[in-house]
Formats: structure tokens, C-alpha cells, sequence
């Protein structure tokens, strides 16, 4: 099973995706959000720390 979760208040997302680890041993998420949080910003956000740090792929959405 294959889910996508996009950013913006990842902090609600993670009990969720432990839930979904946990009871689902075939589940894949993977994250849709924003690296930084501003143009020319070289300091990644907290939300790509931790959801890379749960080894979630995280693809930046440039906008």
C-alpha cells in the first residue's frame, strides 16, 4: 500500500504514520513538502529533519 502525505503541519501527520508503520507492514509513504522554507534558504525546516530522520522519502515542492 502506497500513501502520500503532503506538508504543511507535519507535526499532526506523525502519530499517524507510526500508526500506519506499525499495523501496515506493506505500507510505502512517501512526503510531498517544502526543504526550506524560504527562497535561497539553506537551512533545512523541521518538517524535512524529521520525516527524513523516519527514512520517509521527501520530494520538495518548489514553488
Amino acid at each position: 500500500m502506497k500513501i502520500v502525505i503532503t506538508g504543511g503541519h507535519h507535526t499532526s501527520a506523525l502519530p499517524v504514520i507510526k500508526i500506519l508503520q506499525t499495523d501496515y507492514s506493506d505500507v510505502e509513504i512517501v512526503w510531498f513538502g517544502h526543504k526550506y522554507s524560504a527562497a535561497g534558504d539553506k537551512n533545512p525546516t523541521l518538517e524535512y529533519r524529521e520525516i527524513t530522520a523516519l527514512g520517509i522519502p521527501f520530494y520538495h515542492i518548489h514553488a
